[in-house]
């Protein structure tokens, strides 16, 4: 299943953190009559988890524009550390209060209009690229050379695989594929299966972990702190949440 790219710097993030606060609030009530009951059950924080998902998920999708293709210019370390400068001048900047004038305002200025200026070249050269190849294709007649550039560029619908190792039926390469990892995820003998889990019995006898102190405890002020330093723009997990989800929903999350 293809997941699409969502752009949070294009979202509505106030009416985003909105619809979360508001959805919010009857999980946040079964939470608090479930920590009421002494009888915890497993599917019950299951339940919970896929409420909390299901919630940022179709909030998400009310708020956020998503793009199925983002065409990037290209990026190299240049780039990186021109960001990196623009970054840092800007938090220096901003630390001394953001005067408007100085040393460390210039400094702030030209960081920051390298990077653009940075930016703008590459999609420039990029679009450039791509036109003379394009261009070069047309004037040499060359149809596949173009279609080739064409799509590397603006992308082209990728059919599904439907034959692995010359067999087509969907059943059958099920079967294969589990079949082989079986096989790969197997014990390769049974004396050494057994080796190791009388090693790993040995060690855990006399395991008793690490001293538990008040630095091991987790509150919601370390999860936002956490989160709010995640990079933004990183694929999604299984569940189809990144970090945005996160960062841009209702503190009460």
């Amino acid at each position: 299943m293809f997941v699409p790219q969502l752009r949070w710097d294009r979202a509505d993030l106030g009416f985003y953190r909105l619809l979360t606060g508001s959805h919010f609030q009857s999980v946040l009530q079964d939470i608090i009559n479930l920590e009421k009951t002494k009888d915890v059950h497993p599917d019950d924080i299951d339940s919970i988890y896929s409420r909390l998902v299901n919630i940022l998920r179709v909030c998400s999708d009310n708020a956020v524009p998503a793009c199925h293709k983002i065409l990037k210019y290209s990026w190299d370390q240049e780039m990186d550390e021109l960001k990196r400068r623009s970054m840092d001048s800007c938090q220096v900047w901003k630390a001394v209060g953001g005067p408007r004038s100085g040393s460390l305002f210039d400094k702030y200025r030209r960081d920051k209009v390298a990077y653009r200026n940075g930016i703008r070249n590459r999609q420039r050269s990029e679009m450039q690229m791509y036109t003379n190849d394009l261009h070069e294709a047309l004037m040499q007649k060359q149809g596949t050379a173009f279609w080739k550039c064409w799509n590397a560029k603006f992308g082209k619908d990728k059919s599904d695989i439907t034959i692995v190792d010359g067999v087509s039926d969907v059943n059958t390469i099920v079967s294969h594929s589990v079949a082989h990892f079986s096989k790969v995820c197997t014990n390769s003998t049974v004396g050494g299966s057994e080796r190791l889990k009388s090693a790993y019995n040995d060690v855990r006898r006399n395991y008793c972990g690490q001293m538990i102190d008040d630095s091991y405890l987790i509150d919601a002020e370390l999860v936002e702190r956490v989160t709010s330093s995640m990079k933004r723009g990183k694929a999604a997990g299984l569940d189809n949440i990144t970090s945005g989800h996160f960062q841009f929903s209702h503190p009460l999350l």
